[in-house]
């Protein structure tokens, strides 16, 4: 499921177990009720690839989108409550991590034929990516630069996942932030902290 919060411009949120995205589409709107919709619900309003403005009205149980074509979309909202996924992203994170997009999603695909879990180990000015296939005794590794800032630090995500995120943020470079064990990796485009523009690897 996704929720649409109205509390602070539209911003969208969706989330697995593994992995969850905050992305804000406009700033500056009126407080209003969030909105809980299904997945199929967002698909099928990506797949009309509205043009011009889009209005939305709902009510207590739907969500009306009128598009600038004469098209209109109705879906019926979720009632249940979405957890507060401002307490998801972590705070505070003492290590970080600058790296051109390109380089880093090239080698997570070279490694990723061999395993989809991945170790990605930062180190002063590289990190260092390797996968094992343990059942046929394979593995890869690939070392690319960047600005790591921190100590030394080793984290296990799934690969397809961080490449998944670069291509939404499409930026040149992205952030990878870290703090204690066990706290999700942050994902975010380099020279923005907007808090409502990000991805969480879990």
């Amino acid at each position: 499921n996704a929720l649409i919060s109205f509390g602070n411009g539209i911003t969208l949120i969706g989330c697995d177990v593994r992995m969850m995205g905050v992305t804000r589409v406009f700033e500056n709107t009126i407080n209003r009720k969030d909105a809980l919709l299904t997945k199929n619900s967002l698909e099928v309003l990506k797949g009309i690839n509205p043009k011009g403005e889009v209005c939305i009205n709902y009510s207590e149980k739907n969500i009306l989108f009128s598009m600038d074509d004469g098209s209109i979309l109705t879906c019926q909202m979720i009632d249940e409550k979405y957890p507060d996924y401002t307490g998801a992203i972590p705070n505070g994170n003492d290590k970080y991590c600058i790296i051109d997009s390109d380089q880093i999603s090239n080698a997570i695909k070279r490694v990723g034929i061999f395993s989809p879990w991945m170790l990605f180990e930062f180190t002063d000015g590289s990190l260092l990516i390797s996968g094992e296939d343990v059942d046929y005794s394979q593995a890869a590794s690939e070392t690319v630069d960047c600005e790591y800032y921190g100590k030394d630090f080793k984290i296990k995500l799934i690969g397809n996942q961080i490449v998944e995120f670069i291509n939404k943020l499409k930026t040149k470079t992205i952030v990878m932030e870290f703090g204690k064990k066990n706290t999700p990796c942050v994902v975010r485009a380099e020279k923005s902290d907007d808090q409502f523009n990000l991805f969480l690897a879990m």
